[in-house]
């Protein structure tokens, strides 16, 4: 008997272990105790508040495992918008102000064009050796003669020459080809701040500052909040 019931001690959780010790407190000496049916209930009822108590204390460490998991995605999660947003944003700031610079570089390769044009009107053909050297020294820049071509290549489908024009050039610009028609000047530089946001860089704007706005709003909701800090109170 008093091996069972240091067992069943052992299993009592802390809080329960002083009403636990006054019930099975004078058996523990002895051998010959019996309890009374009393007490086997009270003993009964002790053990399942111990283990009820037990699984309480289980379920809130599995929860706060929980929770702190949900909050370490939460924080990465944060993080990962908030540099979504930031880089959108900056796109969306710093494309702006290159356009000008971006249109001024179109102006020139237009006056390039026009000039290659009225040479190759004359001569009818491209420049070559000294004339070419020539039209090169003279162009600061940019410049459109290492690749200049008769041929329309690879021009974007909204060029259209006008049906009198002689002549269409063309030259690699480095990921796309720009096009001119000769001699009414159509072309494919969009040479102004205006014409490039009517191009589709407006929309890509507005496309970049509306991922920017969407990835700050979900880093403002995914953001760590603090606990506020529980003071027990004194009695």
């Amino acid at each position: 008997m008093s091996g069972w019931l240091e067992s069943a001690r052992n299993y009592a959780m802390p809080s329960r272990l002083v009403d636990f010790e006054k019930v099975i407190g004078p058996c523990l000496g002895s051998t010959a105790y019996t309890l009374s049916p009393r007490e086997v209930g009270r003993l009964g009822r002790l053990g399942l508040q111990a283990r009820s108590e037990w699984l309480k204390a289980a379920q809130l460490r599995t929860s706060t495992a929980a929770g702190m998991g949900r909050q370490y995605m939460r924080t990465i999660l944060c993080l990962l918008l908030g540099i979504v947003a930031a880089a959108f944003a900056l796109i969306g700031t710093t494309m702006p102000l290159m356009l000008p610079a971006q249109a001024a570089k179109d102006r020139a390769y237009y006056q390039q064009f026009r000039v290659a044009a009225a040479y190759i009107d004359r001569n009818g053909a491209l420049p070559e050796g000294e004339a070419l050297r020539r039209f090169e020294d003279a162009t600061s820049g940019p410049s459109i003669w290492s690749s200049l071509n008769t041929t329309p290549l690879d021009c974007d489908p909204s060029f259209r020459k006008a049906p009198t024009d002689r002549l269409i050039l063309s030259f690699w610009r480095g990921e796309w080809s720009e096009c001119y028609a000769y001699p009414s000047g159509q072309t494919t530089l969009p040479m102004s701040v205006r014409a490039y946001l009517i191009s589709g860089v407006g929309l890509n704007l507005v496309i970049y500052w509306l991922i920017a706005a969407v990835a700050a709003w979900g880093a403002i909701r995914l953001r760590p909040r603090r606990r506020a800090s529980s003071v027990p109170s004194v009695s």
